[in-house]
C-alpha cells in the first residue's frame, strides 16, 4: 500500500513579495520617512526600538520564570502536605518503625515491630474500647476558669483555648458511661495532647461526679489515665483534687464495696500516680507504660544530724566466703565489707550508706545474697517519709 511520507520538520515559507514589502516598510518607518530628522534623532529611535524589543522580551522571561518557579513551590508545597501534614504516617517512639496511619487503627495503635503501644486521644480510646452508638458524655461543657490569672510565657487562658482548638475537648479528661461488650460502665478517659493531660479543678471536678455517679448507679468506673501529673498552673488548687477524688473513691469502695478498675498508660506520673492512680483494686497498666512518681527528696531516707541519710535497704552479700575486714568509712558514714571468697582467694567489696545496722562482724562466714544488715530505724523512716513527703 502506498503511503505519502509527512515531513516531521517544519520550514517557515519563503517571504512573498507583499511579506517582504511589508518588512520594508517597517525598515522605512525608521530610516526614509524619518528623513527630515538628525543622525543623533535617528540613532535615538533606533536605539528606543531595540530597548522596547528588550523591555517587551525581559517581560515574557521573567513571566515564564516566575510562573515555573510558582509551579515547582507548589509542586514541592504539594508533597510536603501529602507525607507530613495530612499525617498518612507515623514513626513509633520506640523502634522508630515507620507506621501507615490506616493500618496502625486497624492494628490498634500498636507497632508491628515490637508491640510498642502508640500515643493515642482520648476519643480513640472511647472508640476502641465502647460499643458504637453506646457512649454518653458526662459534663463535657465543664471547662476551666483562671483564677489565679497564671502567666509565664502565655498566660494560662491563652494555654487552654489553644489545646481546645487542637483536640476539640474542653479539658484533659473525657467523662460519661458506654457499654463494652454489652456491660454497662462508667469510664474517665485522660487526653494527654490537652496540655499534658494536667489535672486541674474541672480534670479533679469531672472524676469526682463520674465516681459519685457510679455509686449511684452502682456502676464501675473505669479511669483509663495519661497525665503529666498536677496541673502548675493551677496552683495548690490541683493539688487539692488529689484528696478530693481520693475521698469520694474512699467512700465508693469501702463503704459501698464496689469495684473501681485503674488503667495506667503512657504516661501516668506525678499527682495522678499518688493519687487516684494506685487506688484501684484493679491496676491494668497498658504494655510498656511510663508510670512514675517524682517526689521530694526528703522523703526518700532519714536525715541526720551530720547530713548523712539512710534507706530502708536491707543490703545482702556479695559473695560466699569470710568477712577479712569491716572499714567505718569517717565523715559520711557508712560501711565497707570485705569479704575473702572461699573458691579462688578473690576479695569482694559490699559498700553499705549510713543509716542500716550491720548484724555481722569480721571473722563470720557469709553466703551470697546473705544480709548484711537489717533496718532497725524502719517505724521511724516510715513516720518522717509521710511527715516529710512532697507531692
Amino acid at each position: 500500500m502506498n503511503s505519502e511520507l509527512v515531513p516531521i520538520c517544519w520550514y517557515p515559507p519563503q517571504l512573498n513579495e507583499d511579506s517582504a514589502a511589508s518588512r520594508k516598510k517597517e525598515i522605512g518607518d525608521l530610516f526614509v520617512i524619518q528623513a527630515n530628522k538628525t543622525n543623533e534623532e535617528i540613532v535615538t529611535s533606533v536605539i528606543n526600538w531595540f530597548e522596547d524589543r528588550q523591555k517587551f522580551g525581559g517581560l515574557i522571561g521573567a513571566f515564564l520564570e516566575e510562573a515555573t518557579r510558582s509551579s515547582m513551590t507548589n509542586e514541592r508545597d504539594r508533597r510536603i502536605s501529602v507525607n507530613a501534614n495530612k499525617g498518612l504516617w507515623a514513626r513509633c517512639d520506640n523502634c522508630g518503625n515507620m507506621l501507615h496511619v490506616k493500618f496502625s487503627k486497624q492494628n490498634r495503635s500498636v507497632c508491628e515491630e515490637r508491640g510498642y503501644h502508640l500515643s493515642m486521644s482520648s476519643m480513640e480510646r472511647i472508640e476502641l474500647s465502647i460499643d458504637p452508638n453506646t457512649w454518653i458524655p458526662l459534663d463535657e461543657d465543664m471547662s476551666a476558669r483562671d483564677i489565679l490569672s497564671f502567666s509565664d510565657e502565655d498566660s494560662h487562658e491563652t494555654r487552654i483555648l489553644l489545646s481546645q482548638e487542637k483536640t476539640g475537648l474542653t479539658d484533659a479528661v473525657q467523662t460519661g458511661i458506654g457499654y463494652p461488650n454489652g456491660t454497662l460502665i462508667a469510664p474517665g478517659v485522660m487526653d494527654f495532647h490537652f496540655m499534658g493531660g494536667s489535672m486541674g479543678s474541672v480534670v479533679g471536678e469531672k472524676i469526682t461526679r463520674l465516681i459519685e455517679y457510679a455509686t449511684q448507679r452502682l456502676l464501675p468506673p473505669v479511669l483509663i489515665r495519661a497525665s503529666g501529673g498536677a496541673r502548675t498552673q493551677e496552683g495548690t488548687l490541683s493539688l487539692m483534687q488529689m484528696a478530693k477524688i481520693s475521698s469520694v473513691l474512699q467512700l465508693y469502695q469501702v463503704q459501698n464495696k464496689l469495684l473501681y478498675i485503674s488503667v495506667p498508660t503512657y504516661p501516668t506520673t506525678g499527682g495522678v500516680t499518688a493519687s487516684f492512680g494506685m487506688l484501684g483494686d484493679i491496676i491494668i497498666a497498658e504494655s510498656k507504660a511510663y508510670i512514675a512518681f517524682a517526689g521530694g527528696n526528703k522523703g526518700r531516707g532519714q536525715i541526720y544530724p551530720d547530713g548523712s541519710k539512710s534507706n530502708n535497704t536491707v543490703y545482702t552479700a556479695l559473695g560466699t566466703g569470710k568477712i577479712k575486714r569491716i572499714i567505718r568509712k569517717e565523715g559520711k558514714g557508712g560501711y565497707e565489707i570485705i569479704i575473702e571468697e572461699s573458691s579462688g582467694g578473690c576479695e569482694a567489696i559490699d559498700v553499705v550508706p549510713p543509716g542500716p545496722e550491720l548484724i555481722v562482724s569480721e571473722g563470720e562466714f557469709v553466703k551470697a545474697d546473705q544480709p548484711l544488715t537489717n533496718n532497725p530505724n524502719k517505724k521511724q523512716f516510715e513516720k518522717v517519709q509521710l511527715a516529710e513527703m512532697n507531692f
